[in-house]
């Protein structure tokens, strides 16, 4: 779709040559795709006439392609694109198959008027030499015989078609009054999941531990609950403190440049606190800078590695 242009679409779609499409197409946009107007309607069926109606689709395409491919003759570079479509439409749609057949039963038959009409091939060896071979009788292919027959065997197999769709359908309204068919299994299957869910809950609430449970206790439960906060990416001053090297870190990262490792952890933490007292933030729940003593980077913050870095780098 990326090739898409506005003349292609106004030249070659099925919608957009015809301008009344267009403005259909624009008001059913408007609306939001909605189908509820006199437009939505009519585009709706322009859809389903121009579009979902054509016997195409993707893999209809690509077995063409494939029956295309196989019945393209090696070195035929001359063969009108008109012949190729005839083979693969008669391989497509079967009327080679009958073709075929009607030629054999033709060839088949020993009747008075086709043993005349067909003589037996002589090779030319055998008509030099006096020798007898298999003699093969041929035709023309292309007589009003075999036409007949290949138009009867066509005929049979539309006939065939209909019997099979009429048996289809019958077949698909006894499911669906039975019940069998896909939607009524799907109805069956879901009605017989709430029952057993319904059963379960039944079962569950007239059991002991349910009687037991009412307001007040989830509620007295609910407060006895409380889990241990864990404050991520934050140090409490209050609780078990990092080695001194971290804290100096932490200080130098806030600009406090006096701070070192020489002083105590008690010293450290006072100036910590100190500084985000000063700033009106929490004195002893303080945000952490540092992993592991090392400033704490993001993917902002990582060098970008250099043409020449990665030249050298290379194996």
């Amino acid at each position: 779709m990326q090739f898409v242009t506005a003349e292609s679409l106004e030249e070659e779609s099925v919608l957009f040559t015809n301008p009344q499409n267009v403005q259909d197409l624009r008001k059913w946009v408007a609306a939001e795709g909605s189908f509820d107007s006199l437009s939505g309607r009519r585009l709706r069926r322009t859809m389903n006439t121009l579009i979902r109606g054509k016997p195409i689709h993707s893999h209809l395409a690509e077995r063409l392609v494939y029956l295309g491919n196989t019945l393209k003759i090696r070195g035929a570079h001359n063969e009108t694109k008109e012949r190729v479509a005839a083979k693969v439409c008669a391989a497509a749609n079967g009327t080679k198959n009958d073709w075929k057949a009607a030629l054999d039963k033709f060839e088949k038959d020993d009747s008075d008027y086709l043993k005349a009409y067909i003589k037996p091939s002589v090779h030319w060896r055998d008509a030099l030499t006096g020798s007898v071979s298999d003699k093969r009788r041929t035709t023309d292919k292309r007589n009003k015989a075999v036409i007949a027959l290949s138009i009867r065997r066509l005929a049979a197999r539309a006939k065939a078609g209909v019997e099979v769709k009429d048996k289809a359908f019958a077949r698909a309204t006894a499911n669906k009054v039975a019940g069998t068919d896909r939607k009524g299994v799907n109805d069956a299957l879901k009605l017989a999941t709430d029952a057993e869910k319904l059963a379960r809950a039944k079962k569950r609430s007239s059991s002991t531990r349910m009687k037991q449970i009412s307001e007040s206790t989830r509620a007295s439960k609910a407060t006895a609950c409380d889990p241990v906060r864990v404050n991520l990416g934050k140090i409490d001053l209050l609780k078990t403190l990092p080695v001194k090297a971290v804290l100096a870190a932490e200080c130098h990262l806030r600009g406090i440049a006096d701070a070192s490792t020489e002083d105590s952890q008690i010293e450290l933490v006072e100036r910590l606190s100190s500084y985000h007292k000063l700033r009106n933030e929490h004195p002893t729940l303080i945000p952490e800078l540092t992993v592991q003593g090392k400033a704490k980077t993001t993917w902002r913050d990582r060098a970008v590695p250099q043409q020449s870095e990665l030249a050298g780098s290379a194996i």
